[in-house]
């Protein structure tokens, strides 16, 4: 992880810059392939990690929402990254109780696609998978209390 410098008030504060392979090492996880993984487990598979799109992560009363159903899956349905997903979703289900960690992801441009990613970092709170559509590999998870 590299560091960027905030400036302001007459402080100095160092900020930690994180890329979408240290984002993954901070959960102990690994992708298969830096360039089209959205998704990652660790070796021992007791941990799943999904990037999750900032716009698309809602936030009320103090719970956080990722619904993944009905945005623009006919564009992204077919991608290797989302059927890397779909199985990380599936394994997360069979193996971990449904939970896996974030790491969300900022959209230079959220009308663009394919989506390009501005900035990352991990989301501490855990997502439990609520809904999954194993054909085309929308889903919806809620933050939940450990």
């Amino acid at each position: 992880m590299n560091s960027s410098i905030l400036q302001g008030q007459g402080s100095v504060v160092l900020m930690p810059v994180w890329t979408l392979k240290s984002c993954f090492e901070h959960f102990g996880a690994k992708q298969k392939n830096q360039r089209w993984s959205w998704s990652g487990r660790s070796d021992d598979g007791a941990i799943v990690v999904v990037t999750l799109w900032k716009d698309i992560l809602k936030v009320s009363n103090g719970v956080a929402e990722y619904d993944a159903f009905g945005h623009d899956a006919e564009k992204w349905i077919d991608k290797v990254g989302n059927r890397e997903r779909l199985d990380n979703l599936k394994w997360a289900l069979s193996h971990c109780d449904g939970i896996f960690r974030g790491i969300i992801t900022v959209a230079r441009d959220t009308e663009t696609r394919p989506r390009e990613i501005q900035e990352c970092f991990p989301y501490q709170a855990r997502m439990k998978i609520h809904a999954l559509n194993e054909a085309t590999g929308e889903f919806k998870a809620c933050s939940i209390s450990v």
